[in-house]
């Protein structure tokens, strides 16, 4: 029976970190979303690749964001001889759904953004 690793997710974004290149060339970028239920936040880090990371590299603090992934864990050895663990979501799709509003000429700025194709709505 074949088995399935699907996450969705919508909320907030929290912390975003800048657009990055690996040794292979590759382009990532990691954020962290929150999502509410019930008055009880949750966290949950969010990993996107190459062009998905360039589209994400627009986005802000606060903007409400539809992603779907898969759920990847790692485990790793610190340099203390620490196991680690940390749980992730490969992101395939983003949708920014709705631009955290700042002021007028921000709002507006993203919202031609938009219009011009940078981000899929």
């Amino acid at each position: 029976m074949p088995s399935i690793n699907k996450v969705i997710l919508i909320g907030h974004i929290g912390m975003i970190n800048e657009l990055r290149v690996t040794k292979t060339g590759k382009k990532v970028i990691n954020f962290t979303v929150a999502t509410n239920k019930n008055d009880n936040v949750t966290w949950h880090n969010i990993v996107a690749w190459d062009k998905l990371a360039e589209m994400c590299n627009n986005m802000h603090k606060g903007n409400l964001v539809y992603i779907e992934g898969c759920l990847n864990n790692n485990k790793w050895q610190d340099s203390e001889n620490n196991i680690k663990y940390k749980t992730e979501i490969n992101a395939f799709i983003v949708y920014n759904l709705r631009h955290k509003k700042t002021n007028d000429a921000e709002s507006e700025s993203q919202e031609e953004r938009s219009d011009n194709g940078d981000l899929p709505f």
